[in-house]
């Protein structure tokens, strides 16, 4: 639920929130964590904050978990951000 729910927060611009969300839901069980458009929008918003450490892992956790799924298109749409 916690994984779900850091998604959600991310669309309605909570994105602090749904970063605390994520970690806990990870935390908790690391086999939930499968949406690479929750690890796409968290390294944008880590990437407006000036994180670029931050910014580079959450989009290379994005590239790997959409190859996973065999959604080569987004994987390389991703690399143009690192």
């Amino acid at each position: 639920a916690n994984y779900k729910m850091a998604f959600l927060l991310m669309l309605c611009d909570q994105e602090e929130v749904a970063i605390d969300y994520m970690n806990k839901a990870i935390a908790k069980d690391p086999k939930v964590d499968t949406n690479p458009e929750l690890h796409q929008y968290i390294g944008f918003w880590y990437a407006k904050q000036g994180m670029n450490e931050e910014a580079r892992r959450e989009i290379e956790r994005a590239i790997e978990l959409a190859k996973l799924q065999g959604n080569n298109e987004l994987a390389e749409e991703l690399k143009n951000y690192l």
